[in-house]
């Protein structure tokens, strides 16, 4: 009855056992005393590390290890840098393992494992010493590191062998790309030139000129106008008496060039040639209208009082400065001139309500003068006895401390924003 209700029914397969860790080591094998150890328990333990460095070990962690022992055991930096250039994978996981093991102290060869080798059944061969089997796996590795290394040359010389061509030279090509059309109607013989239909800022336009692009294209153009307006204009005696020996040979030479011609055609070149540069000067007018304004990156604290001048302590009034950084976007600032025996306060024209150190709100320091200060309220007091006031003014809080200038009934004097090697920075608010 059991097989008769089973038949049919999916037979449910076994969980796999995850592989036992009994035998191995729970942390990173050493070799210390390995003298002491059988064949048995040598070659056993060697398996067991071997195991450890698998299940501890992504393979890309273990390939440094390779490199590691090839630094300890004479190879050259070149030798190194070929096996790093290899791909990973023909280091192998088996003889990154070994370099490990090599550098934790176990032995090149143990003649104890290679004789218990020999007793079990089925083996062939003898047990060889470690480092021949890294050293030919390494051979192998460094051989195709130095073919990786040399290809990678030669890509390199091939790549910087290529010419870029800088911005400006990128942006100068783009500008007489966009000369063309303006070239068609520009070349034209004089008696076919229109005048009326020729817009050199609408063709720029479509060719999505910036105000770059214009400045290099009136460059371009500009020599060929102002010739023309020479040869158009009389230059005034006066002009040419102040010119060069070349200077004159060179607009006499330019005369004897254009005498060929008609008045009216250079009338018409020089016009059409003067609409492209109008046009240009347009489109540069233009982008100065549309450029975004550089943002100023606002000064630190540190920065705005790098200058300012005051006196960090004073001995007789015990009194020490506050950091004149403190300063910036406070509402108040307290004051005291040793030399005077002024007390004054400064309160700021520019509140924030929300106390939030907005930029434009409270104190502000340029120079060695506080700025953003209200004229009217900011104002100092003379202390007759400055030793015993000043002590009573540093127990008061705030409300107290407003209570206490009150106090004092010496004339008030209009604060001017000025701080000096005789102020002391009391305190802010």
């Amino acid at each position: 009855m059991a097989f008769t209700a089973l038949k049919g029914q999916p037979r449910k397969r076994k969980a796999k056992r995850a592989p036992s860790r009994r035998s191995q080591p729970s942390q990173e094998p050493t070799w210390e005393n390995w003298e002491e150890l059988t064949g048995e328990q040598y070659h056993r333990k060697r398996v067991a590390s071997h195991e450890w460095y698998y299940q501890t070990y992504k393979p890309s962690d273990l390939y440094p290890f390779a490199f590691q022992w090839m630094e300890k055991n004479g190879y050259s930096k070149e030798d190194i840098k070929a096996a790093k250039a290899a791909e990973q994978w023909r280091i192998g996981q088996v003889l990154a393992i070994n370099c490990r093991l090599m550098l934790q102290g176990m032995p090149d060869f143990n003649q104890k494992e290679d004789d218990y080798w020999q007793t079990l059944a089925g083996t062939m061969g003898h047990v060889r010493p470690v480092t021949e089997f890294i050293k030919k796996q390494l051979k192998t590795v460094i051989e195709v590191g130095k073919t990786v290394v040399q290809e990678k040359k030669v890509e390199e010389k091939k790549n910087k062998d290529v010419y870029v061509p800088t911005i400006q030279e990128r942006l100068k090509t783009a500008s007489m790309a966009m000369t063309i059309p303006l070239d068609e109607v520009l070349e034209k013989p004089t008696e076919e030139l229109d005048i009326k239909d020729f817009s050199p800022l609408k063709i720029l336009r479509q060719k999505q000129a910036k105000a770059n692009h214009a400045k290099i294209i009136k460059e371009f153009y500009n020599d060929e106008m102002i010739e023309l307006e020479e040869v158009l204009h009389k230059v005034p005696t006066t002009i040419k008496s102040k010119w060069t020996e070349q200077e004159q040979d060179w607009h006499n030479q330019l005369l004897e060039a254009y005498s060929l011609f008609d008045v009216s055609d250079i009338k018409k070149k020089h016009k059409a040639l003067k609409l492209v540069v109008d046009a240009c000067d347009m489109i540069i007018a233009e982008g100065k209208l549309t450029r975004k304004p550089r943002k100023v990156k606002p000064k630190s604290a540190e920065k705005l009082v790098a200058k300012l001048k005051y006196k960090q302590s004073d001995e007789k009034t015990a009194l020490v400065s506050i950091n004149p950084a403190d300063i910036i976007k406070a509402e108040e600032l307290w004051v005291y001139n040793t030399k005077t025996r002024k007390i004054g306060r400064y309160i700021t024209s520019v509140y924030d309500p929300q106390k939030q150190k907005r930029e434009g709100t409270g104190l502000e320091v340029k120079g060695t003068t506080i700025i953003r200060y209200s004229e009217t309220e900011s104002i100092s007091k003379t202390l007759r006895k400055p030793v015993e006031q000043l002590a009573e003014f540093k127990k008061c809080g705030k409300i107290q401390r407003k209570k206490f200038f009150e106090s004092i009934k010496t004339t008030e004097t209009k604060l001017n924003g000025r701080i000096n090697p005789d102020t002391i920075l009391l305190l802010t608010q």
